[in-house]
């Protein structure tokens, strides 16, 4: 709008408008035979006006200020409207992701609530360690250990993926795992992982014809007989470290995971071996061997695992599993963790 009345009256009125939200918005040009006077135009420009022109009257000008006006008062509304609509999506983001963060936290407590509890391990073996790090809240690695009574299976998995995806692999393969073992009575660690072949591609027949026929496990099942004092492992693609007395020996898998494009005749090697007491063992998913860190920015690998435990071996489980989480935490330091970590340490 455009005022002609006294000074005074017009810097009263605009201060009026400028308070009310209806009309702050409004933009205001003040035309004045004042307009070279420099205080007047300063208390015109403080009361809220856009500009403050000086008479004699030049209507081209005004024509083209107002039509600016009118293109910037347009723009004013277009651009509160977009911070309305930014608010009210984030708003709307709020409550999804809040869900979906309570949806996490609930899945976590489930996966976590079908692991073995520590009371377990104590109950089974001397002495003993786990670490368990997903990447995320829940992830792909998983580990159960089984009393049988006279034989004790223990079982280290590590799924395709991590977050989410992982833990659905996860707790397919854990299903399929108790399956075969309290349902069908197959408790030979490589008979086990032949069956899981069998029971995985048939739990996911239909995805096999999709993208999905990758998607997998590598696992280590050792079966330990008290009576016998015998351990036997089986490795789809997964390792054991086994440790008597100072001798530290790695003891390689099966070079095959569990998949939907491995063979239903592929037979997966047995190893079996005496248990004395105080024999160690140690098995492990892939993601502390994997995991960049250090001064080069390299892997941790396996040599590395390996030389950590036999300089520690004397040490407790609990003084150990200390050791292996900050070396863990040196490693990456400044670096993201790239996978699930998984590791189990016990002692016969």
């Amino acid at each position: 709008p455009l005022y002609s009345s006294a000074a005074s009256d017009v810097y009263k009125r605009q201060t009026i408008l400028g308070k009310n939200d209806f009309t702050k918005n409004i933009p205001i040009i003040f035309l004045s035979a004042l307009g070279s006077d420099k205080e007047k135009v300063l208390q015109g420009m403080d009361s809220g006006a856009i500009d403050f022109l000086a008479k004699p009257v030049d209507p081209p000008l005004i024509k083209a200020k107002l039509k600016l006006c009118i293109k910037l008062s347009l723009k004013h509304k277009e651009s509160k409207k977009a911070i309305i609509a930014i608010k009210e999506e984030h708003s709307s983001l709020k409550e999804v992701n809040s869900g979906f963060s309570a949806s996490l936290r609930y899945a976590q407590n489930i996966q976590h609530a079908i692991l073995p509890k520590a009371e377990v391990f104590n109950s089974l073996f001397k002495d003993n360690f786990v670490i368990f790090r997903p990447k995320e809240s829940i992830g792909g690695d998983f580990y159960y250990v089984i009393d049988l009574g006279n034989e004790i299976i223990i079982i280290c998995g590590d799924c395709t993926g991590h977050g989410v995806p992982g833990a659905m692999i996860s707790m397919i393969s854990s299903n399929i795992i108790h399956n075969i073992i309290d349902t069908k009575k197959i408790i030979v660690p490589n008979l086990i992982l032949n069956a899981m072949v069998r029971e995985f591609r048939k739990a996911f027949r239909n995805e096999f014809s999709n993208i999905t026929i990758q998607d997998g496990l590598e696992v280590a099942i050792c079966t330990y007989y008290k009576k016998e004092k015998k351990l036997q492992y089986a490795g789809a693609g997964r390792p054991i470290i086994v440790v008597n007395k100072d001798i530290i020996k790695t003891i390689k898998s099966s070079s095959s995971g569990i998949s939907g494009n491995v063979s239903e005749n592929y037979e997966f090697e047995l190893n079996e071996f005496e248990i004395e007491e105080g024999h160690q063992i140690y098995l492990y998913s892939d993601g502390i061997v994997d995991q960049f860190g250090g001064p080069h920015n390299k892997k941790f690998m396996t040599k590395r695992l390996v030389q950590l435990l036999s300089s520690n071996l004397d040490l407790t489980m609990t003084e150990q599993k200390e050791i292996i989480d900050n070396s863990i935490v040196s490693w990456r330091e400044g670096h993201e963790q790239i996978d699930d970590i998984l590791i189990m340490g016990l002692k016969f």
